[in-house]
This record gives structure tokens, C-alpha cells and sequence, in this order.
């Protein structure tokens, strides 16, 4: 249990960028940010009085946003200059769409969304033990309604926070959430490539930043820059077994990307879905055969019978070493030992009866034959004689 704080710290919300896949288009972004200004409660005045000063010396009296700014980056500097100087701190999490853009489950706007709000409450739950949200789901935002609805439905679960508010508001009235939407439209300008801005302006938007960030996480993570120790769940694995299944997994793939063979591509494609979750949605359990397979669905391969996805995919993985836990609800790479023992225990479920039933009907065949035929004196069952006689 995480031990209780003394400060009940706040987080206020904006995002930059939408749902949208087009992304040869310029009006799609490339890139969705979402970033939580950080507070403790003895700086929230001060922090609404910088905003609203803010608002008068850059804009006007109205609203701080990014959108508002565009490619201004001089007058971009200012506002950050001013806010930088309040006492907060502030994450962001990074999402390139492109790193995305070839997983078929997340090509709808709700299963895009529910990966993001997955994501996000994992972050958070590693990184604060109390904490009061505020997002602003007035606006035009789907998304953060979604988040908030999503959030909400976490309250009162032992593990999200040992004490939580989550509150829709007008960022017209928090206005601290309008120093979130100007990071989240920075951190645009900083990592899109395809906007125009000088390198000049790039570094100092980069410096005064730094002064405020707790972390900014680029993601999603891939197997190429996933790493076990720094990842946000890092304190939630084992981190030898995580470790040892990762590579496993992550050497597979490099040592058969590229092949023609109809099943090892069906693999590759499972594994890197598996991967995929096991890095950046580490909270879910197990994953069904029935996503595994729609995922495939989704892809150039298709849909494959269930013994297929079994005996051929599953099962020729772990010939391969690749290391897949199974339970009754699916599969996953596995992150803690306790992983490891719902496989063992699930295969034993599998094995044990069904060796007993073979032990029974080689028994049954040598009684009533009155010792003639004995099933198991055969050459090719050497080795299950051995294993059953221990029954």
C-alpha cells in the first residue's frame, strides 16, 4: 500500500491534438500531448494570479492558449517566461501517432481514446499517492470527456489514489488548466518536426521548460527504446522476470522480421501486439484470444481458427523460447513471477487430467486384454511411459 501523504497535491489537464489516422494530411496532428500542471495547495492562489496577470500583459484579458499564439514563438517565449516564474510543476506524456498508426485495435476513436486513458491513470497512479483532478470537458474536447468519465469510474478502486477528486470545470474558470493547454502546445512545436520553427527557438522553449518539468514521457514505447528499470511501472515488476521476458520476446522478433512464412509473420504480429501492452498498458491482466485474433482480423493475415492460434502461434512461440503466461482469461508477457505461476497453474489444469486420462485408457486396454496389449510399450511413447508410471 502506498504510504498516505501529508499534501493532497492538484492536477490540472489540457491536451493538444485529436484522434485521426489521415496522417499525410496537414490538418491532422501527428502527435496527441497531454500535460497536468502540478500544485501543491499552498501555491493555487498564486499560480491563478500569474494566469490571470498573464492574460492581461498577452492576451488581452482572454484565455491563455496555444492556439491563440500559433507560430508566434517570440510572444511564445514571453508567456512562457511569465509562467515559468510560478510555483508549479507539470508532466506531459508525449504520444507520436505515427508509432501507432499500424496497431489495427487502436483505429477507433474509442479504443484509441481507452488506450490514452489507460495510459494516462497508469502514469498517475505511479506517480502521485493523492491527488484532485480538474480537466476541462466543456469545450470541444471528446477526449477529455472521455478521460474524466474514465477517471471517475476509477475513483473508490484500492489501486487508484488513497484519496481523489475528479472534477469537469470551464477552463474559463480554472485557470490553471490554461497553463497546461500552452505546455501541451509547446511540446508540439518541440517534438513535430513537420511545424516550422527555428532551432534557436526550439532550445529555449526546451530550457524553460526544464526549470518546470517533473518528466515529459515520449511514447509509445517500442521494443527498440523500451526500457524495464525507467519505466513508470518499473516499481510494480519483477524486475528479473520482466527483464528475461522482454528480451526474449524483443529477440524473436528482430531474429525473424522479414520472413515470408505465413506463421511466423501471424506471430510476430501477436507478439508485437503483446509487446505493445506489456509496455505501455502495463496495468491490463490478460489479453483474450478473442482481441489477439480480431487483432489479426484487422490485419493483411486474418483471422485464424482457434487451434491455429494456439498450436501455431502461441504454442510455436514458446517452442521458440518466447516466454507467453496463459490463464483462462488470455495471454501476456509476463512482468511479475505471480505471471509466471498462473501458467504453470493454468498448465497444469491441462496436463495433469489429461495424462491421467491416457493413463486410464492404457490401463483400461492392458486389463481387459488380460495383459496382451500394453498402449504405452511402444517405441514412440517411451517418454510418456516415463511421466505416466510416476502417476
Amino acid at each position: 500500500m502506498k504510504k498516505k501523504s501529508t499534501t493532497i497535491l492538484s492536477a490540472y489537464i489540457d491536451e493538444y491534438g485529436a484522434f485521426g489516422w489521415d496522417l499525410e494530411n496537414e490538418g491532422t496532428s501527428k502527435f496527441f500531448i497531454l500535460t497536468a500542471a502540478i500544485i501543491e495547495p499552498q501555491n493555487i492562489q498564486t499560480v491563478k494570479e500569474g494566469v490571470i496577470e498573464a492574460q492581461k500583459l498577452f492576451f488581452g484579458n482572454t484565455e491563455l492558449k496555444s492556439k491563440g499564439i500559433k507560430g508566434n514563438h517570440k510572444r511564445r517565449v514571453k508567456v512562457l517566461e511569465h509562467i515559468c516564474q510560478l510555483p508549479f510543476k507539470f508532466i506531459s506524456m508525449v504520444y507520436d501517432k505515427r508509432l501507432m498508426a499500424d496497431m489495427p485495435g487502436l483505429k477507433y476513436k474509442s479504443s484509441f481514446y481507452k488506450f490514452l486513458n489507460q495510459s494516462i491513470y497508469s502514469t498517475l497512479i505511479h506517480a502521485f499517492n493523492e491527488i484532485n483532478i480538474y480537466g476541462d470537458a466543456i469545450g470541444e474536447s471528446d477526449f477529455m470527456e472521455s478521460f474524466l468519465k474514465y477517471m471517475r469510474g476509477r475513483l473508490g478502486q484500492p489501486t487508484l489514489f488513497d484519496s481523489s477528486t475528479i472534477d469537469v470545470v470551464d477552463s474559463k474558470k480554472e485557470l490553471i488548466i490554461q497553463i497546461a493547454d500552452i505546455i501541451s502546445g509547446t511540446l508540439a512545436y518541440i517534438y513535430d518536426d513537420s511545424k516550422s520553427i527555428s532551432t534557436e527557438y526550439k532550445d529555449q522553449f526546451i530550457k524553460l521548460l526544464d526549470k518546470k518539468k517533473i518528466r515529459i514521457d515520449l511514447l509509445p514505447y517500442t521494443y527498440h527504446n523500451f526500457n524495464v528499470e525507467t519505466s513508470p511501472a518499473a516499481k510494480d515488476y519483477d524486475k528479473d522476470i520482466a527483464e528475461i521476458c522482454f528480451m526474449k520476446a524483443k529477440n524473436f522478433i528482430e531474429q525473424n522480421e522479414g520472413s515470408k512464412d505465413e506463421d511466423t509473420i501471424r506471430q510476430i504480429l501477436v507478439l508485437k501486439y503483446l509487446l505493445f501492452r506489456f509496455m505501455n498498458n502495463n496495468q491490463r491482466k490478460y489479453i483474450s484470444t478473442k482481441e489477439l485474433n480480431n487483432y489479426l482480423a484487422d490485419t493483411h493475415i486474418g483471422r485464424v481458427s482457434t487451434q491455429v492460434f494456439r498450436n501455431k502461434i502461441v504454442g510455436k512461440l514458446r517452442d521458440n523460447d518466447v516466454i507467453i503466461a496463459s490463464s483462462p482469461y488470455g495471454y501476456k508477457i509476463p512482468t511479475q513471477i505471480s505471471d509466471i505461476n498462473d501458467y504453470l497453474t493454468h498448465s497444469n489444469t491441462i496436463i495433469i487430467p489429461m495424462l491421467q486420462r491416457i493413463k486410464k485408457c492404457s490401463n483400461s486396454i492392458t486389463l481387459s486384454s488380460y495383459g496382451k496389449i500394453k498402449p504405452l510399450n511402444n517405441d514412440n511413447c517411451k517418454l510418456l511411459k516415463q511421466i505416466i508410471d510416476i502417476l
